[in-house]
């Protein structure tokens, strides 16, 4: 297979807990959990924007990484995350509104395409568009911070996607937490907003639930259906990453076998386990301990 991952790199600071920790963050996670998945026959390629100079602990990320396009940027950046056990998480950026670009010649040879929208700007709509109408391959989009807006002090808040049914008309599979969910439709219930989502044609909705697993929406003859999964049993270390990690899978599987089931179960495995590691680099060995732990 040949995959194409468009989405931005950023430097994580982590509060969590009363520690701090810095790390690789963004498409970090995806790369190298999709790394991790890849046969011998598959290509990963990336579009996202780098600078001219990329820091050592980032180089090990786009290791064996095709470049599809990058666009400059004088660095990486930098957001702080403060984790809170009850409610969602806290995200400042120092900067965020670089859009990437995606080339339209050459995306016939690709057999997908993940957008995972970590700043909210990694992609404008119009992109996307012009991405649907020259790519007949799988579309997923991780709505991620799309569904967050910018205040002064770079702080990001939740608020309504904007032209959201623009963003569902042109994707395949979509992806978002429960209150990323809830920014794509006033509606109130995960029903109604799911059967909205579908309505606009996305094939599947995949909403993740944190530490209570995930759901998939999609229509059988018409009618609105869901399956959920419960979370793998692990000791977590950190959640950050996971969503990630269940966006890379989902989305490697779902290409590799056109299973929605299954890709759904391979997805709350490795985000499951994701959250048993100390840092981003460890991803790496998502396969190989999954097949070393009993189902």
């Amino acid at each position: 297979m040949k995959l194409l991952v468009a989405g931005t790199a950023v430097q994580d600071t982590i509060i969590e807990n009363g520690k701090v920790t810095k790390s690789p963050g963004g498409i970090s996670y995806t790369l190298t959990a999709l790394k991790s998945f890849a046969g011998a026959d598959d290509e990963l390629w990336v579009a996202t924007v780098l600078p001219k100079e990329i820091p050592s602990e980032m180089k090990p990320v786009f290791k064996d990484i095709k470049y599809y396009k990058v666009s400059p940027a004088s660095s990486f950046p930098s957001v702080t995350l403060t984790i809170h056990k009850e409610r969602e998480r806290d995200e400042v950026f120092d900067f965020c509104d670089i859009p990437l670009d995606v080339p339209l010649n050459g995306l016939g040879n690709f057999d997908g395409l993940l957008v995972n929208m970590i700043t909210g700007f990694d992609l404008t709509l119009e992109s996307l568009r012009e991405v649907r109408r020259n790519f007949s391959g799988i579309i997923y989009v991780d709505i991620h911070t799309l569904a967050r807006g910018l205040d002064a002090s770079n702080r990001r808040i939740f608020r309504p996607v904007p032209e959201a049914e623009e963003w569902l008309k042109n994707t395949d599979i979509v992806q978002c937490n429960e209150n990323e969910l809830q920014m794509l439709s006033p509606l109130k219930s995960h029903n109604l907003i799911a059967d909205f989502v579908l309505s606009c044609g996305v094939k599947y909705l995949l909403v993740t639930l944190g530490a209570d697993g995930a759901k998939m929406y999609f229509r059988e003859k018409g009618d609105l259906r869901s399956v959920y999964l419960s979370p793998v049993k692990t000791r977590t270390v950190t959640a950050v990453g996971c969503g990630d990690v269940f966006g890379a899978a989902f989305f490697y599987y779902f290409v590799k076998e056109k299973n929605a089931v299954t890709s759904l179960y391979a997805a709350v495995k490795y985000s499951g386990l994701a959250t048993g590691y100390n840092s981003v680099y460890d991803l790496i060995n998502l396969k190989k301990d999954a097949i070393s732990r009993p189902d």
